[in-house]
């Protein structure tokens, strides 16, 4: 089953590592990429084995218990980011000791060991599994808390998109609490770089690239639509280039976010293009940990999207013929996202416009009654906003009948997915995804559960229910308020600030608020510092 050498007999552990996630990727998308490229992937000299993807309470994971257990060691639940689940409903497993208890990442703990941190991803830095490595909420949805959270952290590079996230409303931005945390960033001495141009200048120190309001564009759809965004490749090349001053060490993760939403749609244009630019960061870090020798580079997947096939209903009959230009030419005939044709319909979407949106950037003639289908299947969005796009019907209905690429949904599935590995102590093997959390702690030297029981002690129980409050500002920002003599200590809900007798101290870890329960979290320094006489 599992094999977790971390180095051979008296090899040093590594000294830094690559965390590589290809969200929604499973087996038959490498083996398209693979057919499109018409050569190897820079991942086919990595793998050694496949990861086991279920969560506590699904045998179908959901990206934030995925990378959760990727990120903590620990298997958690549905929509759970950083977190203990609420419950264990699979045969076999533990119930949770404290539901919704925040938990150490491996991120943190090398961060506390004096090693830099990276994150690197095409969607917002807030989404589930950047999230997972830098915060704790009970929500993958509580985008704000998250992103306020893993900017307090002390991650040395953040790159990707979610800037929005950012700035107040006031400014454009999506913040409800009034806080501008760019200018925050911009006062612990970040670069702020906002292009790919900006980017290729930075220096070394702390880099905080958001490159979008929201997400980063598609890559097939960057060169015409987005042309001032950094690739992933550029953006790994660039992390690494930063990280590695720190002679400690670092532990960088990367995320190609977008293949699981071109899954999703049933997209193979997007993926191909999301898919084969993960490739090529992947060789970024191949080539870095081989000439740097102390690296270990794993990637995978947290799950596989879209149940994609190569064959589908309208190739079964005659399937062992299928040739190669028939699968591959109507893919190359695709140059522009299911989503960015959509969009070019503006608001009032119809048969006939999509029908001309197809014919010109997906080179294809569809029938006007797949036209209307796809239309019809837009309404679905208002039913499932959150589980359906109004795009979601063009990949569905295009691929029955133009491609030989098959899909049997719009979510996740429960299969394993593939493994890949390079560097000293490489695991090969079954896996599943808290065993790959508590190997990497393992890698870096870090005990979890201690660094949970250090960064998240429960402030009702430190200080007594009636000394501890949360307070909601005028602007909208929550404060935690620890009654003392003489005072009150007062700790900014998802910081890392302590504001005690005037002073203002930075702590090691953020302040954690684990609703469903209403228990506050706290580093164990603020406590003691909270709890000592005044000078």
């Amino acid at each position: 089953m599992l094999t977790l050498p971390l180095s051979a007999p008296g090899a040093p552990p590594p000294r830094n590592f690559i965390v590589m996630i290809a969200d929604g990727c499973g087996s038959e998308q490498y083996t398209l990429a693979r057919w499109y490229k018409g050569a190897p992937l820079a991942l086919d000299t990595m793998a050694v084995g496949q990861v086991r993807t279920y969560i506590a309470n699904s045998v179908i994971a959901d990206s934030a218990p995925a990378a959760t257990a990727f990120a903590t060691g620990v298997r958690s639940g549905q929509r759970v980011i950083g977190m203990a689940p609420a419950e264990t409903t699979l045969p076999g497993l533990p119930a949770p000791a404290e539901p919704y208890r925040p938990l150490a990442t491996v991120a943190e703990g090398a961060r506390l060991a004096g090693k830099s941190v990276g994150l690197v991803a095409t969607s917002r830095l807030s989404h589930a599994t950047p999230a997972a490595y830098l915060a704790h909420v009970p929500s993958r949805y509580q985008e704000s808390d998250i992103m306020e959270q893993m900017l307090h952290q002390g991650a040395t590079v953040l790159l990707g998109g979610g800037r929005r996230l950012c700035l107040p409303q006031a400014q454009g931005g999506k913040r409800g609490d009034g806080q501008d945390l760019w200018a925050r960033l911009s006062g612990r001495g970040y670069q702020l770089p906002r292009s790919a141009e900006e980017l290729a200048q930075a220096k070394p120190g702390k880099v905080a690239g958001f490159f979008a309001g929201s997400h980063l564009a598609a890559e097939i759809d960057r060169p015409t639509l987005a042309p001032g965004q950094p690739t992933l490749e550029a953006m790994t090349a660039k992390a690494l280039e930063i990280l590695d001053a720190n002679p400690k060490g670092f532990f960088l993760m990367v995320e190609g976010s977008q293949i699981d939403w071109a899954c999703h749609a049933n997209d193979p244009a997007h993926l191909i293009g999301d898919l084969l630019m993960f490739d090529r960061a992947v060789q970024v870090a191949l080539d870095f940990a081989k000439k740097d020798g102390h690296t270990l580079v794993l990637a995978f997947s947290d799950h596989n999207t879209g149940g994609m096939t190569l064959g589908n209903a309208s190739t079964q009959i005659d399937y062992m013929t299928t040739g190669l230009e028939q699968m591959l030419a109507p893919l190359r005939a695709m140059r522009m996202s299911a989503p960015a044709i959509w969009r070019t319909m503006g608001d009032n979407p119809n048969p006939v416009k999509l029908r001309r949106a197809l014919r010109e950037h997906w080179g294809a003639a569809v029938s006007p009654s797949e036209a209307q289908a796809m239309i019809a299947a837009a309404s679905q969005a208002k039913l499932y906003p959150k589980k359906y796009e109004p795009w979601f019907g063009v990949g569905e209905i295009f691929c029955r009948s133009h491609t030989v690429v098959g899909w049997t949904t719009h979510g996740h599935t429960g299969g394993d997915v593939p493994l890949f590995a390079y560097g000293p102590g490489s695991p090969h093997g079954t896996l599943d995804g808290p065993q790959l959390g508590r190997f990497t702690a393992q890698a870096l030297g870090l005990d979890l559960k201690a660094l949970s029981q250090r960064l998240f002690v429960e402030a009702q129980q430190a200080f007594g229910p009636e000394r501890v409050s949360l307070r909601q500002e005028a602007s909208g920002q929550r404060v935690v308020e620890i009654r003392r003599q003489g005072g009150a200590a007062r700790l900014p809900l998802n910081q890392n600030r302590l504001l005690l007798d005037g002073r203002e101290i930075a702590l090691e870890g953020v302040v954690v608020y684990a609703e469903p329960t209403g228990k506050i979290y706290l580093p164990r320094q603020a406590v003691e510092l909270i709890k000592a006489p005044k000078p």
